[in-house]
Parts: structure tokens; sequence; C-alpha cells
């Protein structure tokens, strides 16, 4: 239920995180885009001996304007 906001500095995009894994640094598949859904998927990265890779995944809320985004966010 966490938030995540990103900007294009013309609108800011929330999405609620979803989903958290933990996958090998070979599986890539996570990134792929899932036809008919909008969300944003996050992955760590670590140095090349890590054996584990932490994947965030968030559905899309809202898209504001940056100008109307409140002081908290």
């Amino acid at each position: 239920g966490d938030k995540i906001y990103t900007t294009d500095l013309e609108y800011v995009y929330e999405y609620e995180t979803y989903a958290i894994d933990l996958v090998a640094p070979t599986q890539v598949d996570v990134i792929n885009d899932v036809p008919g859904k909008t969300e944003i998927t996050l992955t760590t990265c670590d140095d090349i001996y890590s054996s584990h890779r932490y994947v965030f995944r968030g559905k899309f809320v809202s898209k504001t304007p940056v100008n109307e985004v409140s002081e908290t966010v």
C-alpha cells in the first residue's frame, strides 16, 4: 500500500504498491509490460555478487498536474 510518485515535470503520477518480490538477477521478465494494466515496476540493483533483487510493483492511481500537487507529496 506504499505510494510511489514519479513525474515528467508536467504531471505527477501516483501508484500504490501491491507486490514486493525477491527474484534472481537473471529473472528479467519481471519488467515486461502486462497488457491491459497501467503499472510501475521498480527493481533494486546490487553489486555483481548479489544473488537476489527486490521487485516492487504498483498499480496506477492518479495523474495530477504538477502545479496542483499538494505540499505533502
